[in-house]
């Protein structure tokens, strides 16, 4: 505030307030917003693999399971 004081009451303001003031673009860019969110993107990418591959072999398994048995059912036990 020391700054402001040699201004009047309305160059303070002016001054403090939001008009007048230009267009700043922020201090990163797409390269720093990738570099940030690349590591959640992967983790949820990783688990949703994971949750599909576990999915499909339940499946295969059960699958495996029922031909097995479909196989072996008609052959008698020795």
């Amino acid at each position: 505030m020391a700054g402001l004081a040699g201004f009047g009451d309305a160059t303070a303001i002016r001054r403090l307030g939001g008009r007048g003031r230009r267009r700043e673009t922020p201090g990163f860019g797409l390269g720093e917003v990738a570099a940030l969110v690349t590591p959640v993107v992967w983790l949820a990418v990783d688990h949703a693999a994971q949750r599909i591959v576990g999915a499909e072999a339940d499946v295969g398994g059960r699958r495996a399971r029922s031909a097995l048995r479909k196989l072996f059912a008609g052959r008698p036990k020795p």
